[in-house]
């Protein structure tokens, strides 16, 4: 049940109904990519538990309409951003346990601007890879208060 209301409160705020009013005008690629930014983080995060992580990536599969090959995008973004968080925090990691100097508090930095850039890269190949129709829908539901983060 836990595990349920864990799901519930990760897709709740995807639905139109319990969503903040955004203007149309912020319905563009910029903004689109902004509002996907929260589910390869939040499924992807190592520090979460994986089945809750795949049940919900099925629920959203479900709820965006994706077929298989745009799921397969999908999981494969979720993926590749763990990748790039755990990457990120063995970098910050070692550069806490590291002497303090210019270079260690530079490879912190750099590893969270590397997850910005691989993040923002996992974004835009999920959305060249999905059908007019459902990036249409991932629009739409950015653009009329279903803010996807």
């Amino acid at each position: 049940m836990k595990r349920l209301l864990w799901a519930w409160l990760l897709v709740l705020p995807t639905c139109p109904l319990f969503a903040q009013q955004v203007s149309t005008s912020d319905t563009n690629a910029s903004r689109l990519q902004q509002n996907l930014r929260h589910w390869p983080i939040t499924l992807g995060s190592p520090y979460h538990d994986q089945k809750l992580a795949a049940t919900t990536e099925a629920m959203v599969v479900t709820m965006f309409g994706l077929n298989a090959d745009e799921a397969v995008s999908f999981h494969s973004a979720i993926q590749n951003t763990r990748s790039l968080m755990t990457a990120a925090q063995q970098s910050t990691t070692a550069s806490t346990n590291a002497p303090q100097s210019s270079t260690s508090s530079g490879s912190a930095t750099s590893g969270s601007s590397q997850l910005d850039t691989g993040l923002a890269t996992n974004i835009i190949g999920f959305l060249a890879a999905v059908r007019p129709e459902t990036l249409t829908r991932l629009q739409a539901l950015s653009g009329r208060g279903g803010t996807l983060k």
